[in-house]
């Protein structure tokens, strides 16, 4: 079992985390990766950390271009890419040691197209980590089974992190990341390959490490206000590959979960006059209101079942958000 897993890393101006990330890449126990490194035209000093570290390991490939984004460097890995398995690596975040090597052996083991594992958010900055879902036994999804569970949220996530997944599935369907997307890119791709995907293993280990820090682009930014920016169109995919008949529901749990995270998220950065005017726009362009039922939230987690439930009220979104904050808790948005 020494299949080759290839790594791919896009990066942009993270000279001070990056050694963090590739010394925990280079140092894993399953030796036979490839170390994809796209400098996505980073202003810093990013790429020569790169290059110091490609001088040192010929198992890493340095791919050197003009900022395109984080898709666009994620669908040159995967063009590189020569591994039987591609995972993909933030270049600010960090993976355990051993994680490559447990995930090939599940993978191996369970003829798997994707193999995915539990992460933890780390807060450096005031010394708090935040943890996936855990608790349950390892879970195999199959064929349907995959994309339902996926759409209503159970067990599967929309981050692209965290998991292994078959090369010759992404490769043979087209799948690729959405360039023209800047939010939530992830989302589209991971949906793209459950569509195709025959055999999903979820374990709750947890060897995938997210920096949370004040300098994120998701955090930082007040993306939820600008209007101009395009969402990735999950419903769009579904008809393409007429799956809508059958996963039209199971796709209306998946667009509440992901309208309350960007109101839940948005609730946290503004005032409440500011969130409740968006509120009130957003649930008279979207069917968020419409979809937000019994029947519909019968089909969630508890987490995202209470979730729903306050999103009826803009009120109880914003308090749910800011009462921590206002107590003094460290809330991680």
């Amino acid at each position: 079992m020494n299949n080759l897993v290839t790594i791919v890393v896009p990066i942009y101006n993270l000279e001070d985390c990056l050694s963090r990330c590739i010394e925990n890449i280079i140092n894993q126990t399953y030796t036979n990766i490839e170390i994809i490194l796209v400098n996505d035209g980073s202003q810093d000093n990013s790429i020569s950390v790169i290059n110091e570290y490609a001088q040192k390991d010929d198992r890493i490939i340095v791919i050197d271009k003009k900022n395109e984004g984080v898709s666009v460097a994620r669908n040159i890995g995967i063009e590189k890419a020569t591994g039987k398995y591609i995972m993909f690596v933030d270049g600010d975040d960090w993976i355990d040691h051993y994680m490559v090597e447990k995930l090939v052996i599940k993978a191996e083991e369970n003829k798997a197209d994707f193999v995915g594992a539990g992460f933890i958010f780390e807060d450096i900055e005031n010394n708090r980590q935040r943890l996936s879902p855990g608790g349950f036994s390892p879970i195999i999804f199959k064929d349907d089974d995959i994309l339902k569970n996926y759409l209503v949220g159970n067990y599967i996530w929309s981050s692209v992190w965290g998991g292994i997944y078959l090369t010759e599935t992404i490769k043979s369907n087209n799948i690729r990341f959405d360039e023209t997307i800047r939010f939530a890119e992830d989302v589209l791709f991971t949906t793209y390959f459950m569509i195709f995907a025959k055999k999903v293993m979820i374990f709750e280990e947890r060897f995938y490490h997210v920096l949370v820090r004040s300098s994120s682009v998701t955090r930082n930014r007040i993306h939820e206000l600008d209007k101009s920016k395009k969402k990735p169109d999950v419903e769009g995919l579904l008809k393409k590959f007429d799956k809508w008949d059958n996963f039209g529901e199971y796709y209306k749990a998946w667009f509440v979960r992901f309208s309350n995270y960007e109101l839940y998220h948005l609730a946290l950065k503004v005032n409440y006059r500011v969130f409740k005017d968006f509120y009130k726009e957003y649930i008279s362009i979207t069917n968020y209101r419409n979809w937000n039922t019994i029947r519909i939230r019968k089909m969630m987690g508890r987490k995202h079942r209470i979730m729903s439930l306050l999103g009826n009220s803009s009120l109880l979104i914003w308090l749910s958000m800011n009462i921590p904050r206002f107590l003094g808790k460290k809330v991680i948005a």
